[in-house]
């Protein structure tokens, strides 16, 4: 069967290019999920935050509360999570979708020995972690933590967030092309920045590029370079010295472009919510620090247009004039569609 020369081209082009006190700590509550009217009021941001979409500045036990209760209304799939503050006093920021999921369980400021205790107890209960969050400096850090339960999950397919990383370790296990970061986040000193993320493997081609911004304005800089590839910011963690942890990665989350700032002072950070809000844009990324020598945190924070990058979608034109090859068709169809799909061409 002759193949159109757009197809052929096209062919060659891709060839080529606190512990939780009401359960054990070694862990944390886990709750399937029973779908409900989630009737809780949508408050003004400007008077009070609803804590089953977003919530920031709070502590252990209000972080523990929040959950809860958005578990019982069926909000039951936090997308980001953020500790930060001290050890002793750590604060929580924390975004939920309300697409429903299987369910999940956190784990919240437990030191690394329990932390370890939880993930073996996870594996076994097929919780699969999704996201991570460690505060302090390495030796007395703390962690939170979240995953969600995947009934058929087999052990090989479990993975355990890695932790210890430096700013190279971390650079290059994003170069991996078999895998896509989940979820990471960096704690420990100014002089022993120690990094920790979460990868899954994956068939698809994703990529991804990582910085470490010197400030502000270092980050608008990489921010500019990165859009003129069409690339979106996927993960941004600010440090208490002012410098800025970056991710991007060239998938999509609606037709527009993502909205990213960092630097939001912590009694701006509503106002700027709602400021997107109104532009139909929904917060996909929140993370918090509290710059040394000061008391306020600051956060860095994403707004899209969706949550998820949306499905690929392949459309099939044409056919054969004689009608004789249709089997011969088909089969080239789907050769050509897990091509476009493996390489992400849109």
């Amino acid at each position: 069967m002759a193949l159109p020369m757009t197809l052929l081209v096209l062919l060659m082009f891709v060839a080529s290019s606190s512990v939780n006190a009401h359960v054990p700590a070694s862990e944390g509550p886990f709750k399937h999920v029973r779908p409900v009217s989630y009737q809780r009021p949508l408050y003004s941001h400007g008077s009070a935050l609803d804590p089953c979409r977003y919530y920031f500045d709070v502590d252990t036990a209000a972080h523990q509360k929040n959950l809860e209760e958005c578990v019982t209304h069926g909000v039951n799939w936090p997308i980001s999570l953020s500790v930060y503050g001290s050890p002793k006093d750590p604060r929580y920021a924390v975004v939920l979708s309300t697409r429903h999921r299987n369910g999940y369980a956190w784990i919240s400021a437990l030191n690394k020995t329990a932390y370890l205790r939880t993930l073996e107890v996870w594996k076994t209960k097929k919780n699969l972690p999704i996201l991570i969050s460690v505060l302090g400096p390495p030796g007395n850090e703390i962690y939170a933590a979240v995953a969600e339960n995947q009934p058929t999950l087999t052990p090989a397919e479990w993975r355990a967030p890695v932790c210890g990383l430096s700013e190279k370790g971390f650079g290059d296990a994003m170069k991996r092309p078999d895998t896509t970061l989940l979820s990471f986040t960096v704690y420990g000193t100014p002089a022993q920045r120690q990094y920790c993320g979460i990868w899954q493997k994956t068939s698809a081609v994703q990529r991804s590029s990582f910085y470490l911004a010197q400030n502000a304005n270092d980050y608008a800089r990489i921010q500019a370079l990165e859009s003129d590839k069409t690339w979106r910011p996927a993960n941004l963690i600010p440090h208490g010295d002012g410098k800025v942890s970056a991710t991007f990665t060239d998938t999509t989350l609606g037709l527009r472009p993502v909205s990213a700032l960092v630097d939001i002072p912590s009694k701006d950070l509503a106002q700027r919510h709602d400021e997107f809000s109104k532009q139909n844009l929904t917060l996909v990324q929140l993370q918090g620090a509290t710059p040394t020598n000061a008391n306020a945190a600051v956060f860095a924070a994403v707004w899209a247009e969706a949550e998820v990058p949306p499905d690929r979608v392949f459309n099939v034109g044409g056919k054969d004039p004689s009608g004789k090859n249709a089997a011969a068709a088909t089969k080239l169809d789907e050769a050509v569609r897990s091509v476009l799909q493996v390489y992400r061409v849109r």
